[in-house]
């Protein structure tokens, strides 16, 4: 790997273990989620983050061009808060090659279900629809 921490094939992962602002290693949730790791409540691979965001790196409907299977650049973060000075900061960082699939299908409800669904006090059309009548 070179020294950007980006190699020939351009996927990595870090993990920062320091806050940058204090260099203590005291995470707030990554401690609480020690704790429930050592009373056996949770899996010892589990980890909680404060924020964990994932996506492609792609121009806005550029993607729709694209034919399933494409290799896209993707990212994942996430994020933690120091317990000893407040700073919150990166702890897990990846680049990521995606490839395109197809959406998943959106169910849809037939007549009938939408009728005992608003039968039972849940519309899942909102307000007033005549086509439901």
């Amino acid at each position: 790997m070179s020294e950007d921490g980006q190699g020939k094939d351009k996927v990595f992962t870090r993990e920062f273990d320091k806050c940058p602002a204090c260099g203590k290693s005291e995470l707030f949730l990554g401690g609480i989620a020690a704790e429930l790791k050592e009373r056996g409540v949770v899996d010892k691979e589990w980890n909680f983050y404060y924020d964990q965001r994932q996506g492609v790196v792609m121009q806005p409907n550029k993607d729709l061009a694209l034919p399933i299977g494409s290799e896209m650049p993707g990212y994942y973060f996430a994020t933690d808060i120091c317990s000893n000075c407040g700073c919150i900061y990166v702890v897990k960082l990846q680049r990521l090659n995606l490839k395109k699939s197809l959406a998943p299908a959106q169910m849809m409800l037939n007549r009938a279900d939408r009728r005992r669904m608003e039968k039972e006090g849940f519309n899942p059309l909102g307000g007033n629809n005549p086509l439901l009548s």
